[in-house]
């Protein structure tokens, strides 16, 4: 009964090992650090260029948020600004335009299908008026002309039709006569006139056919032409209004970027403090460059922040937006704090107050809320990495003989 006890036994066992191993700890990196105040100053620089035209503040001025520092005009912008309204007004002017000589000469082309008697409706459909757009005028007029010339073509040929008709009927009464002519015997000479006389009518009644079928290939070939003006025209109108709708567009884009800029040209204080220094050169008219320094502001409130230092060993493991935990090493102090990492120095620094020469580097790190510990404090600060197996922690202890990473618990 004793060994598979034993058996029993090592299998829990070799579960449980099994279990942690498989298990995962979270990865923390940890730093001494201090609270300290985070930009106390801050320096004011101009964001464009341009001649000084106000300045509201001196030094040792007190400032809230948003109070106006100084102004500049720039007269290039405001020139720029000045050309680009005038010109979006003309693109918008003609693109109206054109968008009415679109719609009339789509509307004349649907009454030059329909045959329509007046095109007068052209107005009324494209909500203009007579006389207001004289584009438009000399569409109406030219499909009116052509309107009185089919008119005027319809009278000639119904003239001509009723030659045709006369003719019919007078070649009949000729095709009678010869017949009666040629029952009794007439003289040939006779009977030959007048088959003369009906083919004169036969070549004045194909004549007359001839000039009716001229006259109706000519108001075909005229309604073509007309159609074919309008058409072209209003894909004219229609490339250039898309395009003009195009250069307003941008127009407007710039506009609004020049806009910004001369809205920019008055400098608000971001923060409540006091000016604790103007330039010297900055005055009226004084002409600023882009980025040239105007003046430094002092905070009035301190903005706590923590500067922590990180053994060399830790970089790997650390990253700029890193949560992190803070805890002050103050005496009977159990309250901890969050934040994330805003900056880590490019190079490392030797840490003098060590005998070992060790190196670290330097991390800001901003807390999540306002603390309430004086500049100063020390505090312990863990960056919270990834989780790991205990697996993996323990092979990277006996591979390189040393830890790369501590597992830490935070106490909540």
């Amino acid at each position: 009964m004793k060994l598979p006890t034993k058996v029993f036994a090592l299998s829990g066992i070799s579960l449980a090992l099994t279990f942690i191993a498989l298990s995962h700890i979270e990865i923390v990196s940890p730093a001494q650090g201090v609270v300290d105040v985070t930009n106390s100053t801050l320096q004011i620089k101009s964001p464009s260029v341009g001649y000084v035209s106000n300045i509201y503040v001196d030094s040792g001025s007190s400032v809230k948020v948003g109070q106006p520092l100084i102004a500049f005009a720039n007269q290039d912008l405001i020139y720029k600004t000045k050309s680009l309204k005038k010109s979006i007004a003309n693109l918008v002017q003609k693109s109206n335009r054109l968008e009415i000589e679109i719609c009339s000469t789509t509307k004349l082309m649907e009454d030059l299908s329909h045959d329509k008697s007046e095109y007068v409706s052209v107005f009324k459909d494209c909500n203009i008026r007579p006389n207001q757009i004289s584009s438009v005028d000399a569409f109406v007029w030219k499909a009116s002309d052509f309107n009185k010339y089919k008119l005027n073509v319809k009278e000639l040929a119904t003239e001509k039709k009723r030659e045709a008709d006369l003719i019919r009927e007078n070649m009949l009464l000729a095709e009678a006569k010869i017949s009666r002519m040629t029952k009794h015997d007439a003289v040939k000479l006779q009977v030959e006139s007048a088959e003369q006389e009906l083919n004169n009518m036969r070549q004045s009644l194909s004549l007359n056919d001839a000039e009716v079928l001229k006259l109706q290939m000519e108001v075909s070939s005229k309604k073509n032409s007309l159609f074919n003006e309008f058409s072209q025209k209003m894909m004219a109108s229609t490339e250039q209004y898309q395009r003009a709708i195009d250069d307003a567009d941008v127009a407007r884009y710039e506009l609004q970027l020049y806009e910004l800029k001369i809205k920019r040209s008055t400098i608000n204080s971001p923060i409540d403090g006091v000016v604790l220094s103007l330039e010297k050169n900055v005055g009226h008219d004084y002409y600023l460059g882009e980025s040239e320094p105007i003046m430094i502001l002092k905070r009035l409130s301190k903005n706590m922040g923590v500067t922590a230092k990180f053994a060399t060993k830790y970089r790997s493991s650390i990253n700029v937006g890193m949560r992190v935990s803070v805890m002050p090493t103050l005496a009977g102090n159990k309250e901890t704090f969050s934040g994330a990492i805003t900056h880590i120095s490019e190079d490392s620094f030797e840490d003098e107050k060590t005998q070992k020469k060790t190196r670290y580097y330097k991390v800001k790190i901003k807390p999540d809320r306002e603390i309430a510990f004086s500049e100063g404090t020390e505090v312990m600060v863990y960056a919270l990495g990834e989780e790991v197996s205990v697996l993996d922690y323990v092979s990277s202890v006996f591979i390189t003989n040393k830890t790369v990473f501590e597992p830490y618990e935070i106490k909540k």
